[in-house]
């Protein structure tokens, strides 16, 4: 059996590199209003842990209606506890959203035993590969014809700004941040508050990342997972959508029906060419320091001349699992079947699925 912990906030506790972390207050409503979420996925009779056992077991029921309507996978029933219920309990393994130091913190703190857990040397592998500038070095490997997008890691202010010049429009990024924080964006010149801005993440985090800004016609993502000894599975393709550049909701779709969507713009050539080099490239990069899930951002952005298409192949990698996972777990088998699977926001942060 295992327990299941959601720990939204691993992107800001990957940032900061701490024990303690206290996340914005948005994040700690977010967790709260979605603290039920690792029953779509767990395997029946799982734990999973909550603050409100009621509260979860009403949002799961109503999703297992929604989702058996929408005529997609309705997950198994698991079994919702809080931790001061587990505490002084062993579980043989532990599933949370991303390992970090701040969630291995809160699982002893709560008395809870697993002989599965990573160490610190661990973490810190993780965090590392979390860092921006690998995915800046694993898409410098992916260039090629049909593909576009660079990177560059910066750790002075001079060379942002000469960036800035270089390429007019460009997207500064801090080294570790989620959902569209930690991103702001330049037109030819750094002035301020974005000047006072970057000196605090060279200060705080030892550099940001400089991209050239696209026209992007779709976000997608590829979903992985790393064994550890240099195998990385490809899980399937996630098509998900973004409001200023926080993520909102998913298609609940087949992987032939995501893909016909897709080679409206690019050529299934392109994606499956791209989904082997991650495989070969990742694989190398993660052997005997990751295993588990992770995905892969990517967009479909304008071609130069404005007419065609190209393909960003790593936007972003998510060294966790990701939404886009959440979705592969309850997909429809019937290619005509499709549904959304939304976040509303005004509403406490409730996930709802709607068919299409």
């Amino acid at each position: 059996m295992t327990l299941h912990i959601f720990n939204p906030e691993h992107d800001q506790a990957m940032a900061v590199n701490r024990k303690n972390v206290t996340p914005p207050k948005t994040v700690r409503q977010f967790r709260s209003g979605m603290e039920y979420l690792p029953a779509l996925w767990a395997a029946g009779g799982d734990t999973v842990v909550v603050q409100d056992k009621l509260r979860a077991q009403a949002a799961v029921e109503r999703l297992r209606a929604e989702l058996s309507a929408a005529g997609c996978r309705v997950p198994a029933r698991v079994e919702f506890a809080t931790s001061g219920e587990l505490a002084g309990r062993t579980f043989a393994q532990m599933d949370v959203w991303g390992w970090d130091k701040a969630v291995i913190a809160a699982i002893d703190k709560a008395g809870i035993a697993c002989s599965a857990l990573p160490d610190e040397d661990r973490l810190d592998t993780i965090r590392m590969l979390s860092h921006r500038k690998t995915a800046a070095s694993v898409l410098a490997d992916l260039a090629g014809d049909g593909l576009a997008g660079e990177a560059f890691f910066c750790r002075t202010e001079a060379e942002v700004t000469a960036l800035a010049r270089r390429y007019g429009r460009t997207v500064i990024k801090a080294p570790w941040s989620c959902s569209g924080r930690g991103i702001r964006f330049a037109e030819g010149s750094i002035g301020e508050p974005l000047s006072g801005w970057i000196k605090n993440m060279l200060k705080a985090q030892g550099g940001v990342t400089v991209e050239p800004y696209y026209n992007k016609v779709t976000d997608f993502g590829m979903e992985f997972r790393s064994d550890g000894t240099g195998r990385v599975e490809y899980l399937g393709l996630s098509l998900f959508v973004t409001r200023h550049g926080a993520y909102t909701g998913n298609l609940l779709a087949t992987e032939a029906r995501k893909r016909e969507m897709l080679e409206r713009h690019v050529p299934g050539s392109l994606l499956d060419s791209v989904r082997e080099r991650l495989c070969d490239r990742l694989g190398r990069l993660y052997r005997g320091k990751y295993a588990g899930l992770l995905g892969v951002d990517m967009m479909v952005v304008e071609g130069a001349d404005g007419r065609s298409f190209a393909l960003h192949p790593c936007v972003e990698i998510n060294l966790r699992r990701t939404m886009g996972h959440v979705a592969l777990a309850l997909l429809p088998e019937d290619d005509g079947t499709a549904a959304t699977m939304e976040i509303e926001t005004n509403n406490n942060y409730q996930l709802n699925i709607k068919s299409l």
